[in-house]
């Protein structure tokens, strides 16, 4: 589901994040499909539902970075910069040498456009890597 979601899939991939989640509940993988439903947000441009799945991700791990980082380009995008740089501070407090190519390792978008307005918003908030 997630990479279905990277890859632009969005409807696909909510179906089976979802399933998942409803077929094992306290599934430990939970954070991670969260964080999947949030990116299938991003890149349709739901950013307010975006920032619902980060701040649920982080509920359940937040000493993953990468909900951190959602959750700020999300909260960018609604024009929310003061709580963007709060995100990113504590994502980069958990990963403060984190670079463009390291982060896209584990961002697989498919598309240039989600990737960069990914980028893009992480840039508003102060990000260099």
């Amino acid at each position: 589901g997630r990479l279905l979601a990277f890859d632009g899939d969005t409807v696909q991939a909510r179906t089976l994040m979802r399933q998942a989640m409803d077929d094992s509940p306290t599934d430990p993988r939970m954070p991670l499909w969260l964080f999947g439903l949030g990116i299938a947000s991003f890149v349709d441009g739901a950013y307010a539902e975006a920032i619902q799945h980060a701040h649920a991700a982080i509920a359940l791990r937040r000493d993953w970075f990468f909900n951190h980082f959602l959750l700020a380009t999300s909260l960018v995008n609604m024009e929310q910069l003061a709580a963007a740089r709060a995100s990113m501070a504590e994502g980069m407090r958990l990963v403060p040498t984190l670079t463009l190519a390291g982060l896209r390792v584990g961002h697989p978008f498919k598309l240039d456009a989600h990737w960069n307005r990914y980028v893009d918003g992480l840039r508003k908030t102060g990000w260099t890597g």
